[in-house]
């Protein structure tokens, strides 16, 4: 692999070995990006509503790519249901809970549909936007869409605790233990085969 790129993580990595053209870099990237050289390749994934203000980190990203880089982004709106088998659960109560919380807190979810314009606003061209369904379970019908709701639903699950705790205490001004006990009744919901949910992604 050759060429300068710029990884953000968004989960901790336990690396035994990095090649020696390779190095990581923590930073804050709403901050001023002040790196010494351009990128070819910037790439963002499931950060959601983790920005103030994400048109401005756009440009960043923009200004900071060789002639002829590439910005991706890849992200998820919130969990939905293509019928009404998730009325009165907890999943969907968390679901709106967490709205609320990123709302409050800032950090507004719905901010994902804004991608497309912020990329034309920074000057990107030749833009494409695709869009997936990601099944909570093994709800659907088809082994293409089992297998990504056995990937995206466990996933989701061992991710639970960590984007709802500072949300729903902070926001909502919930204990730990509050949290943790909707987030038991949650997992049980997106096991639950009769929930037709899944993310748009």
């Amino acid at each position: 692999m050759s060429g300068n790129f710029l990884l953000h993580l968004d989960s901790l990595l336990i690396i035994s070995s990095v090649p020696p053209n390779c190095h990581f870099e923590v930073d804050d990237v709403e901050d001023e990006w002040q790196y010494k050289h351009k990128f070819d390749y910037i790439h963002g994934r499931f950060l959601v509503s983790c920005f103030k203000d994400g048109a401005s980190v756009f440009n960043k990203a923009f200004n900071a790519l060789n002639p002829g880089g590439y910005f991706e982004m890849q992200d998820s709106l919130t969990i939905t249901c293509i019928d009404s088998s998730g009325e009165g659960t907890q999943l969907m109560r968390w679901v709106s809970l967490m709205l609320e919380a990123a709302t409050k807190l800032g950090r507004d979810w719905a901010k994902v549909k804004e991608y497309k314009k912020w990329m034309e606003a920074a000057g990107f061209v030749d833009i494409k936007e695709t869009y997936f369904a990601w099944p909570t379970n093994t709800w659907p019908r088809g082994l293409h869409y089992k297998t990504l709701g056995v990937w995206a639903g466990e996933d989701l699950k061992d991710g639970l605790e960590g984007f709802s705790m500072a949300a729903l205490t902070r926001a909502h001004g919930w204990t730990e233990d509050e949290v943790k006990a909707l987030l038991a009744d949650v997992r049980r919901d997106l096991d639950d085969r009769n929930i037709h949910a899944y993310m748009p992604m």
